[in-house]
């Protein structure tokens, strides 16, 4: 009965506080989606595994035709400026900023130069 009770005072509690209360949260919904491709600069032939990494937190590989999707990319007002860092093996490292709108796809394509 007193773990009962307890489960029901913490839910309560729970249910007052606002969602994702703190600085810099993101209000519920507030995302913005970054796709592309990612190819070589010379041949123009498509990049599999690289790693793409958007404000150093969201990581996602490319697939085999190089394509890239990352759906949760947070928008702290109606856009946001975002850096979009691309590695693969072999190739110069490249960043690029974007603008991220919420709710929205933006596109953002690399070509890479080799070592």
């Amino acid at each position: 009965m007193v773990n009962a009770r307890r489960l029901l005072a913490f839910t309560f509690i729970a249910a007052l506080l606002p969602a994702g209360c703190g600085e810099g949260a993101v209000p519920q919904g507030s995302y913005g989606t970054v796709i592309g491709t990612v190819s070589d600069a010379s041949s123009g032939r498509a990049i599999a595994g690289a790693k793409v990494t958007v404000d150093g937190v969201l990581v996602v590989t490319t697939a085999a035709d190089g394509t890239y999707r990352v759906p949760t990319v947070p928008v702290d007002s109606a856009t946001t400026w975002t850096t979009v860092t691309v590695e693969a093996g072999g190739y110069v490292t490249k960043s690029d900023k974007v603008k991220v709108v919420q709710s929205q796809e933006v596109r953002l394509d690399f070509r890479l130069s080799r070592m």
